[in-house]
């Protein structure tokens, strides 16, 4: 089968699977926009920021270091070091996931009276908490996914965590009223879920590898990719905390210095972009890994053809987003939610532009990774706190928010990805030369 033929199959169950989530994310948002006032779905907001933070902490590059060097030891016919990986990766997910127990543990209570002023907030804290501390998890078990064509299961989790969360926030609605405290625990579970849905499919995905005797167990096989594997570890990790934590501090900084409506608007404008962003995770999932293997066997003409069919395509469909968006917002905002949320709009629009981007230069992060140049990626990303700092001296609020990410995302496209782009043509006219950075 080639490779657009694949990438196709698996954008198309990708674009099924998102449906699902979109309308489930989209329903959340509708339902806790109409029975929570701006104040409390503000708080909402914030609260939600706790668990941001957490994954930010538990952002270690397990799905790109699997992208990078599985599909490596494949052409070498190594299955030892695939084995010896996965092992590698679990151990550190583990560790890191109990120390995250703890911190959860301890800091929940802390968090619910000296940040948020509410200490009934402490438990919903720590149920949120203690069920994202196994995130790390559902890095390796989407990474396996992807590289073994099974694109189809890494889409159950999602959309069965996401179609609970409204049907619960329905429910609790019904039983009595939807409360702030209910509806955060109900987030809660729905992320809880996903998860342990995802740690069942990586046992399932590893369990060949499971066995007891020292030559699987042993990390020996990985000792001549030590130190690439710590770069590509450290770069991606790195890369990870600094993208998602210029979007978490915004709202951090705007529950901080701006109006709990503000944090509303900029969670709303967010919500009514989720189709962006799981179309980006769907796209993601089914292009990466075949960008990865394209380079890994030097077919640098053949990832350009790819490449360029695929900014055109998706190219266009964000532009046609684009100018839908002023046409339709509106409408669905006052049909479905309170007329507050109008203000939102503006806010939308310019997160549109700003996710479209990052969608239409998609593959460049995992040719980036290949090429082991993140690390430059993570200088032009860090640029972003820059941003926010300005943003928070002149006076923020959602639409400063919304600015900061696009302006970041202009300065990744412009200084890293293009050039990127021309590299990789440079190289293809001249196939003789070695692909490094």
């Amino acid at each position: 089968m080639s490779v657009v033929k694949r990438v196709q199959i698996n954008a198309g169950i990708g674009m099924v699977g998102g449906i699902a989530i979109i309308l489930a994310a989209m329903g959340k948002a509708v339902i806790l926009g109409r029975y929570l006032d701006l104040e409390s779905f503000g708080y909402y907001i914030i609260c939600l920021n706790v668990v941001s933070i957490i994954k930010l902490i538990l952002s270690v590059g397990f799905e790109p270091t699997l992208l990078r060097f599985i599909p490596e030891f494949e052409a070498e016919k190594a299955d030892h070091k695939v084995a010896s990986l996965l092992i590698l990766l679990i151990y550190i997910a583990t560790t890191i996931s109990l120390l995250t127990v703890g911190l959860v543990f301890f800091g929940s209570d802390w968090a619910a009276e000296q940040v948020y002023a509410n200490a009934n907030l402490a438990s919903a804290f720590k149920i949120m908490g203690l069920a994202t501390c196994a995130h790390l998890f559902s890095g390796i078990s989407v990474g396996l996914l992807r590289l073994a064509n099974k694109f189809h299961l890494a889409q159950i989790p999602p959309i069965v965590g996401g179609i609970t969360v409204p049907l619960l926030l329905v429910y609790l609605e019904i039983r009595g009223g939807l409360k702030l405290e209910s509806a955060i625990i109900a987030t809660a579970i729905g992320e809880g879920l996903t998860i342990l849905l995802f740690l069942v499919l990586m046992v399932f995905c590893t369990r060949p590898f499971w066995s007891f005797s020292g030559r699987i167990l042993s990390l020996q096989p990985l000792r001549g990719h030590l130190r690439d594997l710590r770069s590509t570890l450290g770069q991606t990790s790195l890369f990870g905390i600094l993208n998602g934590g210029s979007e978490v501090g915004g709202v951090f900084l705007l529950g901080i210095f701006g109006s709990k409506t503000q944090v509303a608007l900029a969670g709303m404008a967010v919500s009514l972009s989720r189709p962006l962003l799981v179309l980006q995770s769907s796209l993601g999932s089914a292009v990466n890994p075949e960008v990865s293997r394209l380079y890994a066997k030097g077919e640098t003409v053949s990832l350009l053809i790819f490449l360029k069919r695929y900014m055109r395509t998706v190219g266009l469909l964000v532009c046609a987003s684009i100018l839908v968006v002023p046409l339709f917002a509106p409408w669905c905002i006052n049909f479905l939610l309170r007329p507050a949320y109008l203000d939102a709009v503006p806010v939308f629009l310019v997160l549109v532009i700003s996710y479209g981007l990052t969608l239409i230069f998609q593959p460049f992060l995992a040719v980036a990774v290949m090429r082991g140049e993140v690390g430059r990626r993570n200088l032009l990303v860090s640029f972003r706190f820059l941003y926010l700092a300005v943003a928070v001296w002149l006076g923020i609020d959602a639409m400063a928010i919304a600015l900061v990410l696009l302006i970041g995302n202009l300065s990744v496209r412009f200084f890293n990805d293009l050039p990127l782009y021309q590299r990789l043509r440079k190289l293809a006219d001249h196939p003789r030369s070695s692909q490094v950075a």
